[in-house]
């Protein structure tokens, strides 16, 4: 087909840094954490937000808001939201923030006024406080600042020079922003690119799926896929990893060590589930052009069975463990990945209601 449709694609590479900024890779392990990556800190002297409101006359919307750089910035009255971060770092208001980039921090305000928009309009909850060190990520939203050697295995970042990463697949199409995250104790980028692809012919016919505890996935032409049980092969480690750090003296270097080794096997638990979810399907998705799939609400099939004091539950340790069975799975990870490559490949997921499709005879 001459059809040709346009799609954002978004790929992960592990990244440190070469201090030398050097084309030959240095010494170090790949595994090494950038050490100076996360610029976008708060500031290091605190700052008298009320003198300040008052002295320009603003009025104070949310106190919690007004804590921030970022609420600062994105309520002034009569000015740009986005030119006013770059105003308060000139006249020194945040002197924390004068080393990092300034585009992070604008599309940091963009999400911050993102997130009050949609809590006014009654589309979200108020906005939580994003608390330092857990999803730390920032975005790069101009291209044109953003060099890629591809060859050499090196992105250039501004304020933080060249960059080397572990090349994952190749880089295909035109860079439109890359996101610098961290997960485990390690730092990923996010390079997006956008190219122009052929319309795809689906390939295969339909194909029905039922998810379950014993059968992670069981399809109607029978063949099946068995569950992973990933966080269930590492629970024994988890557990004893857990009470060592808690028998540590709380934020001394042996707990923040203790620590990081129960945040390594959180992420190792969470990158098996990934990596066989994106198998089963990939594989699906490349061979069937529809499929249909339980429209199951994981949130109600997992809910605890404790009941309340008037009316306790009955059966709650059996309970607690086909929770955990059900949350081990990812079925909401599934059915997510399924949906966007069915529709990468042509074709089609189609949710249908959960009510009697376990049930074999038509007379029922």
């Amino acid at each position: 087909s001459d059809i040709l449709h346009r799609r954002l694609f978004t790929d992960r590479y592990r990244v440190f840094y070469d201090p030398q900024h050097r084309t030959a890779p240095t010494t170090r392990k790949v595994y090494e954490a950038a050490p100076h990556v996360t610029v976008v800190h708060q500031p290091q002297r605190p700052l008298d937000i009320d003198d300040w409101l008052q002295a320009k006359g603003v009025q104070r919307h949310f106190a919690v808001t007004l804590t921030s750089f970022a609420g600062i910035a994105t309520f002034v009255q009569g000015t740009d939201r986005l030119t006013t971060l770059p105003g308060l770092l000139r006249h020194g208001l945040l002197r924390g923030l004068a080393d990092a980039p300034v585009h992070p921090l604008q599309q940091t305000l963009k999400d911050l006024e993102r997130a009050y928009t949609n809590f006014f309009a009654k589309r979200a909850d108020f906005p939580r406080f994003k608390k330092k060190g857990q999803s730390d990520n920032f975005r790069y939203p101009d291209p044109k600042q953003i060099k890629l050697d591809h060859g050499n295995n090196r992105l250039f970042l501004p304020k933080l020079g060249w960059l080397r990463y572990r090349n994952s697949r190749e880089v295909l199409g035109v860079v439109k922003n890359v996101t610098v995250s961290q997960s485990g104790g390690k730092w990923f980028v996010s390079i997006q690119t956008e190219r122009e692809v052929e319309q795809p012919i689906p390939q295969g016919g339909a194909v029905g799926i039922d998810m379950g505890i014993t059968r992670f996935v069981t399809l109607s032409d029978g063949a099946f896929y068995a569950p992973l049980h990933s966080f269930k092969r590492h629970e024994a480690a988890l557990r004893k990893a857990q009470q060592a750090m808690s028998r540590k003296t709380k934020f001394g270097n042996n707990w923040k060590k203790a620590k990081a080794k129960v945040q390594s096997i959180h992420a190792r638990i969470g990158h098996a589930r990934r990596d066989y979810l994106h198998k089963a399907t990939t594989t699906i998705s490349k061979n069937h052009a529809i499929v249909c799939i339980e429209d199951l609400q994981v949130r109600n099939m997992s809910r605890s069975a404790s009941g309340t004091t008037e009316a306790p539950g009955k059966n709650v340790r059996a309970k607690s463990g086909l929770n955990k069975s059900i949350l081990d799975q990812g079925g909401y990870e599934f059915r997510r990945q399924l949906d966007y490559k069915l529709a990468w490949n042509g074709g089609q997921l189609i949710a249908v209601p959960p009510h009697n499709t376990s049930r074999t005879c038509p007379c029922c």
